[in-house]
């Protein structure tokens, strides 16, 4: 359900829960109209507290999010400069490298993306970065004077290989996501109890901070869930490039 279907959707939901909240309640609303000064401080205090609250879980998983990206980023680079740097090797060791680093792209984008985003280790992958560090041993034999290039290039592969794994299968803690839920439910049934003379005018305003509140949960739980489709999500789009460039490259030397 795309996320505008859920605003709707959402949107309904408290329009129903207001009415017979304005209906049923409001001889209730009448006496609390009356108390609406001290209410009102009140009330801000909790929008402040949760305002604080939820900026600090977003510029958390915005930071997530951008290490993440960065780890995707770095891990698609050393992978083409390792490419690059096996064009200078003898033939047989230039098409193994090709070879493998074309496997790993291709099990990364089939399966290894899903699997790799719960944080479990690929088997497939780690035996085809098996074969790929055998190449890069060989060099030693083959290229002496590349091998520490392309040591330290694998070795960056490796690094960004384990960040993207372990950002993408990072989740908010359990408490910090309950207790962000529970500010934004709390904000809005307390609006509920702020009466208001005009009836239009109290559901303008409380419906946009029910909105509000709905948006930036939705938000949370989509960057908390970087490999999941929705408004903020990773790719493998990199990785079809750079495996669409090594196919062309194959192709014009065949």
């Amino acid at each position: 359900m795309k996320i505008y279907q859920k605003i709707i959707l959402f949107l309904i939901i408290f329009t129903v829960g207001f009415y017979f909240a304005r209906v049923y309640g409001a001889n209730y609303i009448q006496i609390l109209i009356s108390d609406l000064g001290g209410l009102t401080y009140l009330y801000s205090t909790v929008g402040i507290i949760f305002a604080l609250f939820a900026a600090f879980v977003i510029l958390f998983e915005a930071e997530r999010w951008n290490n993440l990206i960065d780890s995707v980023k770095g891990e698609v680079g050393e992978l083409n400069e390792l490419l690059l740097w096996s064009m200078h090797l003898p033939e047989k060791l230039k098409t193994s490298f090709e070879k493998d680093i074309k496997e790993y792209l291709e099990n990364l984008i089939s399966v290894g993306w899903q699997i790799e985003k719960t944080g479990e280790k690929n088997t497939a992958s780690e035996e085809i970065l098996g074969s790929l560090h055998n190449d890069v041993y060989q060099i030693l034999k083959e290229a002496p004077d590349l091998m520490p290039t392309a040591f330290s290039t694998f070795s960056e592969v490796i690094k960004h290989r384990e960040k993207r794994i372990h950002y993408a299968s990072f989740h908010l803690p359990r408490i910090l996501k309950n207790t962000l839920v529970f500010s934004d439910i709390l904000l809005v049934v307390l609006s509920l109890f702020i009466g208001v003379h005009n009836t239009f005018l109290d559901y303008f305003f409380l419906t946009s901070i029910a909105i509000l509140g709905y948006i930036i949960y939705q938000l949370v739980d989509d960057m908390d869930n970087p490999i999941r489709q929705g408004g903020w999500h990773v790719t493998t789009k990199d990785y079809e490039m750079l495996l669409t460039k090594l196919n062309a490259n194959s192709m014009t030397h065949e």
